[in-house]
């Protein structure tokens, strides 16, 4: 059976690239395509039996819609070809109101996407309360932890030697508050090295030099030498980390390491619950092996 996902991973966005490295893990006897925020050159085959969406922030309206318009694009062949698809551990990325401001910019973005959303066979959303949101607008949605909670160290008993920053959105090198806690980790581990770890993609890579400038004694890891595997090792290998990104929280979580975000922090890390239990995010995986029974028994 051929299974084909659709997500933002491929480019050295560390947290997303997690997720096929557990779809294949988890779904080893089947044909499973990735296709990585750009429309496939002929389209999807006609013999895939089920699309999914997922995981990760793709419901967006920036960059010029580029993610509406894949996702789009993908849901019309699907339905041209009569192929059952939805989404699995996804969510909204929202914009903040004001750059001080705590609330975000809802409307604009569900507007757009309910066409696509009211289309999808299942709505698997990694945040209760954009489930919540979608029960506003009368679509069934329900919650599951991120599946990259599932991604775990093979080794927890590493030996911890680092203090890691993931750069992203307001950890810079030029916030007041990170810069206050970098000094702060570095007087109570004198002995750790100082690491700047970028999981975002390319486009992430220039506020982590500015990090390395700042602190040219301090290792940093740019996203030609970062994937997930690597991510977690570091992690996992941390004292403490201060993160701008969600999945550097994540993966902290999911190897025990403390972990500090910051106020104006992303939706997405922003309405995460502060209490996670990672094997919750099991669900994400039986909601997809309920769909490829569906989808065998067309």
């Amino acid at each position: 059976m051929k299974i084909a996902f659709v997500g933002a991973s491929g480019y050295g966005n560390v947290g997303d690239d997690t997720y096929p490295i557990l779809w294949k893990r988890f779904l080893p006897r089947l044909d499973t395509r990735f296709f990585n925020s750009n429309h496939p050159t002929t389209g999807l085959d006609s013999d895939t039996a089920l699309v999914v969406f997922g995981g990760g922030g793709l419901m967006w309206h920036r960059e010029g819609d580029a993610h509406f318009e894949y996702m789009s694009y993908y849901v019309d062949q699907a339905e041209k070809l009569g192929i059952p698809f939805g989404m699995i551990s996804c969510d909204f990325q929202f914009d903040r109101a004001e750059a001080d401001d705590e609330s975000f910019i809802i409307d604009p973005v569900v507007e757009k996407w309910l066409p696509l959303l009211r289309r999808s066979s299942f709505i698997r959303l990694r945040s209760k309360h954009s489930v919540d949101i979608l029960a506003g607008h009368d679509i069934s949605a329900s919650y599951a932890p991120d599946l990259a909670y599932l991604f775990r160290p093979v080794d927890i008993l590493k030996s911890t030697d680092t203090i890691t920053v993931v750069p992203a959105g307001r950890v810079s090198a030029n916030t007041s508050e990170v810069e206050k806690d970098i000094r702060a980790a570095q007087a109570k581990w004198p002995d750790a090295r100082l690491l700047f770890l970028n999981m975002g993609g390319p486009i992430g890579d220039d506020k982590t030099r500015e990090f390395s400038e700042k602190y040219p004694a301090a290792t940093t890891v740019l996203s030609d030498r970062a994937d997930p595997v690597k991510a977690l090792d570091i992690i996992g290998r941390s004292h403490r980390v201060l993160s701008g990104r969600y999945h550097g929280m994540v993966f902290a979580r999911n190897c025990g390491t403390p972990c500090k975000t910051y106020a104006g922090a992303p939706y997405k890390i922003d309405v995460e619950l502060a209490v996670i239990e990672s094997g919750d995010a099991w669900q994400n995986v039986l909601t997809l092996r309920q769909q490829i029974l569906n989808a065998a028994d067309r």
